[in-house]
């Protein structure tokens, strides 16, 4: 456990039934992204796409994704499951789970540190 202790809201794909209602690893978040056709498409998702949703995932405790590959018009073309282990060996060469993680805590808590409570900022 960290030093830092977060509430936050955020929608959850879906659960698996076969898991038992509300159970850690439960909980499995959905995504979509375009087709992969080119290399140029195979670094984007890897070095972005994957920090991103493993680093939603993470927050949250999830476990597992499904990504759905899908083309220009909308159709369905594959679906592919990842564990965060998964995730974080697609963006390896890129970016580092540690280095993530490191950067939020800074973030939290700089804003905890220069923010007041009960005061809305925007």
């Amino acid at each position: 456990p960290g030093t830092l202790k977060i509430l936050t809201n955020s929608r959850i794909s879906c659960q698996l039934s076969d898991k038992g209602q509300d159970r850690p690893g439960s909980y499995v978040e959905l995504k979509t992204v375009g087709v992969i056709s080119t290399e140029k498409n195979a670094t984007s998702f890897k070095r972005y796409k994957c920090r991103n949703i493993w680093a939603h995932c993470k927050l949250l405790g999830i476990e597992t994704v499904y990504i759905g590959y899908r083309t220009s018009d909308g159709e369905l073309q594959k679906i592919q499951r990842f564990s965060m282990g998964d995730l974080e060996k697609q963006g390896e060469q890129w970016w580092s789970p540690e280095v993530i993680l490191s950067f939020m805590k800074q973030l939290l808590s700089w804003v905890m540190t220069n923010t007041i409570e009960g005061v809305t900022y925007s």
